[in-house]
């Protein structure tokens, strides 16, 4: 009987060892895994901090809620250093909310400005319109102006072959003036010439009626020459005749002969061809001439 108890004494301290065992390896294994998930928490702790800038100033934050020291979480070890633990995680939470309201206030800017600057998309979208208008209206304007620009070439050009075309018309007209002058300066001779064509047929006709009626001729009317005086007015020497300044008002008869003085010296003889109202043309008689001597515009004449 002793030996059944004591047999069952050792069972009951074999069984209470190992539950004891167990439990001690329960025990150990819940601690080792308590701290290592205290180890994550207090790493996943430092990195939200870091994250959420401790001990930094972010500009625009209204509240000073970060510390300066860097942040380090302590590890309580009693329950006398578990407020401090929870005052860090508060401060901790603290900052997370001011971080969360700052980036609330960011995010709040930043969907205005992001309205904003769709606003302004939307207004440069319209101006790049109005510009692609304006620069639609200003390449018509260029090509009208283009257009016009030729037009006003080709308008040019025109006027231009108009006056060159005017200037040759001119020109003509210049020439056809010139003609027609040529024309009546030669008509004029022709005139002068025919008037004294006609005043010589009508002195020959009278000295050929008093040749043949002496008893009618009124010499009595006719000038003595003897010794009167001309002026040789023109020299023609191609035609080898003069022009002197008397004529029909002088009843300057034809046939005529008078002698050529320059100053003392005698040049020769000329002789009355033709006679018209204030001048008369005289041949030169060539024979008559001094030697070394030429009829010259100035020359005096003795009848």
């Amino acid at each position: 009987m002793k030996s059944n108890l004591v047999k069952i004494f050792l069972v009951l301290n074999l069984l209470l060892s190992v539950a004891v065992v167990g439990a001690s390896v329960k025990l150990f294994q819940d601690r080792e895994l308590i701290k290592a998930r205290r180890a994550i928490l207090r790493q996943n702790v430092s990195e939200i901090a870091e994250n959420l800038d401790w001990g930094q100033t972010v500009p625009g934050e209204e509240s000073d809620v970060s510390n300066d020291a860097p942040f380090q979480l302590l590890d309580p070890n009693s329950m006398a250093e578990v407020p401090s633990f929870t005052d860090q995680l508060e401060e901790l939470s603290a900052l997370a909310e001011s971080r969360v309201a700052q980036l609330d206030q960011q995010f709040a800017e930043v969907t205005e400005a992001q309205g904003q600057l769709e606003e302004a998309r939307s207004t440069l979208v319209t101006r790049e319109s109005e510009v692609a208008d304006i620069k639609g209206r200003l390449e018509n304007r260029e090509k009208v102006m283009a257009d016009t620009q030729k037009s006003i070439k080709d308008r040019s050009d025109k006027l231009a072959s108009l006056e060159q075309e005017n200037t040759s018309l001119q020109q003509q007209v210049d020439s056809l003036d010139t003609q027609i002058s040529n024309q009546q300066t030669t008509i004029s001779k022709i005139q002068e010439k025919l008037e004294m064509r006609t005043a010589e047929r009508d002195r020959v006709r009278e000295l050929l009626a008093a040749c043949r009626n002496p008893g009618t001729t009124e010499e009595d009317d006719v000038p003595e020459w003897h010794e009167k005086t001309a002026q040789i007015l023109a020299v023609v020497p191609e035609w080898n005749y003069v022009v002197i300044n008397r004529g029909e008002v002088d009843v300057l008869p034809v046939f005529l002969e008078a002698f050529v003085h320059r100053g003392d010296e005698f040049v020769g003889k000329i002789r009355v061809t033709q006679v018209d109202r204030t001048v008369a043309l005289a041949e030169i008689i060539s024979d008559t001439l001094s030697p070394g001597m030429m009829v010259q515009a100035g020359d005096t004449i003795f009848f």
